[in-house]
């Protein structure tokens, strides 16, 4: 370990690579949320994968229903990587691209 609180870099490669089971990230998701989901046919994890961070998987984001959690490591850079993550998201919802050129509104889940 180095410094008080370990080698960071290497306890956010554990804490993702075992939450990298859906089981388990369904159970993080529920002790989070409050929630008793079982199926994790309901959960999608949807980790960018160099999409913006050059193949870095250092963060864990997933989508039940209607809730979005997104577990990034901590830096200075956390809300431009949770402003990306969002905006992947949305893209992936509108299959049909060109309708954001549209004047009707595009409706995403609450």
């Amino acid at each position: 370990m180095s410094g008080k609180g370990g080698n960071k870099k290497y306890r956010d490669t554990v804490f993702c690579s075992y939450f990298n089971e859906p089981v388990r990230l369904l159970s993080l998701c529920n002790a989070i949320l409050g929630t008793k989901y079982e199926d994790v046919d309901n959960l999608d994890i949807n980790t960018l994968e160099g999409i913006f961070f050059d193949d870095q998987k250092n963060d864990i984001s997933c989508t039940i229903e209607n809730h979005f959690l997104h577990q990034p490591s901590v830096n200075e850079n956390m809300p431009f990587r949770c402003l990306s993550y969002v905006a992947e998201l949305l893209n992936k919802l509108v299959k049909d691209k060109r309708k954001i050129y549209r004047k009707s509104l595009i409706k995403f889940p609450a």
